[in-house]
């Protein structure tokens, strides 16, 4: 049985938050003296997934505990649903919370542990039975109630956390990591499966992780986080053609990096640059930036060219340092002379392209970004 957004918030009857289902003002804390989240603000809507993206240290964790109610912050507030729930415990927060380490009961039957936040919260027998069967058809356990978690997969317990986080209608679901312990192929598998459960329910959801696939294929929004801070939130596409800065740029993807010089001024407008050797090109650029100024061009892999001559002003020469067959890519690794080697990711064509070759690599000017040298912040 599919559980639809009615079945998760008309029986409750709550009331939408204005400004969104979640609120952090002026959020910082600290451990032993150490800040580890600087003065975060940072809004979640009624409905979406956001990931918190960012590597370790980043204070993405700490973040969710701290909505969770599972820390308090040493300054600002925390809303959830319009009501400041700051300094209540996690039990009065209205979230369910799915970790890494799944944290079942291994003495208790699949059913008993789904059942044990209703059983908590003094739901009659009958309903928590109903309540508890559907939840386990609605994570594709059904028939599986009399096990205990020792007898499942790594994914199947991994399915029981999260319906013991969701059987009780949280207004929140946060999820801390919770396929780290997996293999790629059964991550792929279950974060497909969460994104659509999450759609169906249609609960708020706020997740971990270091992994930018999972925060692709799962969010509707991703805040990119660095030194305790949030950098950026957006769509993933926005956040990955137009990130805001170079550390948000490297967070997102691989990403080739140059030291290009401005050989004519701007003034706010198109500038003109010179690249690795003979490469000459044009880019917006906001603001002004000098003759002579040095500043650092990313490009993408997958927007590098690589030709047996060189097509327009845009390419310098490389040799091909190695070439691994992919089935409908090739991605090949260049050597540029005095900058650090090219990663490409072609198409394949049927082109042949092999250890050693002497080739022109060059992007097209539409996909190049400009960062300042020093702050790392986005010119361009």
């Amino acid at each position: 049985m599919t559980m639809t957004h009615q079945d998760v918030r008309g029986r409750e009857g709550r009331p939408e938050a204005a400004t969104g289902d979640v609120r952090l003002s002026g959020i910082s804390h600290g451990y032993g003296g150490v800040d580890v989240l600087h003065e975060i603000d940072l809004a979640v809507e009624h409905g979406e997934f956001l990931t918190l993206l960012g590597p370790s240290g980043s204070g993405k964790s700490t973040l969710l505990r701290l909505i969770g109610g599972l820390e308090r912050p040493g300054l600002g507030s925390v809303h959830i649903g319009g009501r400041d729930v700051t300094a209540l415990p996690t039990e009065r927060r209205d979230v369910g919370v799915v970790f890494q380490n799944y944290a079942l009961f291994p003495h208790l039957t699949v059913a008993q542990n789904v059942a044990f936040p209703l059983r908590m919260r003094k739901v009659d027998g009958g309903e928590c039975a109903r309540r508890v069967g559907e939840m386990l058809d609605v994570v594709e356990l059904g028939g599986m109630g009399e096990r205990h978690p020792g007898e499942l997969s790594g994914g199947q317990q991994q399915r029981v956390a999260l319906a013991r986080a969701l059987v009780f209608r949280p207004r929140l679901l946060l999820l801390d990591e919770p396929f780290g312990a997996l293999d790629r192929r059964l991550r792929e598998q279950l974060g497909l499966e969460v994104r659509r459960l999450q759609r169906e329910l249609g609960i708020t959801t706020v997740f971990v992780t270091h992994d930018q696939d999972e925060a692709f294929t799962m969010s509707t929004r991703i805040a990119a986080m660095g030194a305790g801070r949030v950098l950026q939130v957006d769509a993933p596409a926005e956040v990955y053609r137009a990130p805001a800065s170079l550390e948000v740029a490297r967070l997102l993807g691989n990403l080739n990096e140059f030291s290009v010089r401005v050989v004519g001024g701007s003034d706010g407008g198109g500038v003109e640059l010179a690249g690795p050797g003979e490469m000459r090109f044009s880019l917006p650029a906001k603001g002004s930036l000098a003759d002579g100024e040095t500043v650092r061009c990313g490009v993408r892999p997958e927007h590098v060219a690589v030709r047996a001559e060189a097509d327009g002003r845009c390419f310098a020469r490389a040799r091909v340092i190695a070439a691994i067959f992919g089935g409908g890519w090739v991605r090949a690794q260049l050597d540029i002379g005095d900058h650090p080697p090219v990663m490409a990711t072609l198409p394949h064509d049927g082109t042949p392209i092999a250890d050693g070759d002497e080739v022109w690599f060059g992007f097209d000017e539409a996909h190049g970004m400009l960062f300042d040298q020093r702050t790392g912040q986005r010119v361009g």
